[in-house]
């Protein structure tokens, strides 16, 4: 026990200025700062809360991932970081010849773009990738570009200084040639009898197999991905993600919550124990609904399963009303994590294409060019802790009816975005940069 207290001080000092607020203003250094705050003793190093109640999900996580769990949980975070899920894969674009269009990173060009780049001068903090096209099982070899594209742009993502997180939208392991929700809607179109895809895999011995085998090809990839010193790269794993929702084969009306939290922990174990893969945090994200504290824990696996409580909001943010809401649900999700030792955040939000209205093919309601401040901002000022999210994330930019943040050509929701920023403490990429070389020898 004092070894292990002992090592948890010993990460919980090498954060360095991580736990402590920004230097003072016309500070001659910022790590003299630094020192001081470490010099008043354990009131730097004690919150209220304690900060270690729990050991993250793989008490055998390398050192990198060691640090980065230790970096979000940590209190003297210095704000939230920005993510935006495929942010340097693709993107939107005005054509010199007139009209607009899609970029896309090939690997040779635009290696290094991204709109958040583009429209506010740095990358998101927090890059959000998927592993969905990728793990099929009978393998199928068709795969392997996807493979090489997400590992390319992992590992970019490392190299800058960004957070990788990887969501699964996984295909249907019954039907392998099905995507992740054409069972749920088949289903709801009487087109197919009912068959729980979580059963099948826990208790027929092909599907089982076959979904052994999807994990091994995904373990592969998670140990292949490592840095320029060929350190393994610590990734936020989400999978499963919206279970409280019944649009995914794994979701409410398909899947038992107690299959449900089986499945989840069959694939942890399998990952961790079998695979030895190592650079691994488990994020859990219920989607939001009415009452998100009453359902919140539908199926849940454990706190031995689980490092990182999440939501993903969308609809209840169109309104004020809903931001409201959104933000009293985050604070009591954050308070909950942090009882717990865990970490807390935002996956999944957006307005799609900032317009209200429907989702799905391109929304035709009205414009909301001040979703940033007015929304997810009220949401933030709407409980005290909702404000200590670990990190927020957008969701992707797919086209010019289907995208999060903002297109190079919306400049006023560009400016919007930029107020909301500085109102929160929201950090991009060279935020996160700055806070980390702050004290750095």
């Amino acid at each position: 026990m004092k070894a292990k207290i002992a090592r948890k001080a010993a990460v919980l000092l090498g954060l360095g200025c991580l736990m402590s607020p920004p230097p003072s203003e016309g500070s001659p250094n910022a790590c003299q700062d630094c020192a001081a705050q470490a010099s008043r003793g354990p009131a730097v190093l004690l919150p209220a809360t304690p900060l270690f109640q729990d050991e993250p999900v793989d008490i055998n996580i390398t050192p990198e991932t060691s640090q980065l769990l230790e970096r979000l949980r940590s209190p003297g975070r210095p704000g939230i970081l920005f993510g935006h899920h495929a942010s340097t894969l693709y993107g939107l674009e005005e054509k010199q010849s007139g009209g607009r269009t899609l970029w896309r990173n090939d690997g040779i060009q635009n290696t290094d773009r991204s709109d958040v780049k583009t429209g506010a001068g740095s990358h998101a903090a927090l890059l959000g990738l998927d592993i969905e096209d990728m793990i099929r099982a009978p393998f199928d070899p068709k795969t392997k570009s996807d493979e090489e594209e997400l590992r390319r742009n992992a590992v970019a993502a490392a190299r800058r200084g960004q957070v990788v997180t990887i969501s699964w939208h996984a295909h249907d392991p019954v039907n392998p040639s099905w995507n992740y929700r054409e069972y749920a809607d088949r289903v709801k179109a009487q087109q197919v009898e009912k068959r729980s895809r979580c059963d099948a895999v826990l208790r027929d011995s092909q599907v089982r197999k076959n979904y052994i085998q999807s994990l091994s090809d995904m373990g592969a990839f998670f140990k292949s991905l490592r840095d320029e010193h060929n350190r393994p790269i610590p990734i936020l794993f989400r999978p499963f993600h919206e279970q409280t929702g019944d649009w995914f084969w794994w979701g409410k009306g398909h899947c038992s919550e107690t299959d449900y939290a089986e499945l989840w922990r069959l694939t942890v174990k399998t990952l961790r124990d079998d695979l030895d893969v190592h650079n691994l945090l488990y994020v859990y994200s219920p989607n939001q609904k009415r009452d998100t504290a009453a359902d919140y824990y539908q199926g849940y696996p454990g706190d031995r399963y689980v490092d990182v409580f999440a939501l993903d909001a969308y609809h209840d943010l169109d309104t004020q009303a809903g931001a409201v809401k959104t933000g009293k649900e985050l604070g009591w999700m954050v308070r909950e994590a942090r009882g717990r030792g865990k970490v807390a955040a935002l996956a999944e939000t957006g307005l799609e294409a900032f317009r209200t209205g429907p989702s799905g093919g391109g929304r035709t309601g009205e414009p909301n060019p001040k979703w940033f401040s007015q929304n997810l901002g009220l949401a933030l000022e709407s409980d005290p802790d909702a404000r200590d999210l670990a990190y927020i994330m957008v969701w992707r930019n797919g086209s010019e009816t289907h995208h999060y943040f903002p297109a190079p050509w919306q400049k006023d929701i560009l400016e919007d975005f930029a107020l909301f920023r500085s109102r929160h403490e929201v950090l991009l990429l060279d935020d996160w940069l700055a806070s980390q070389a702050r004290c750095q020898p």
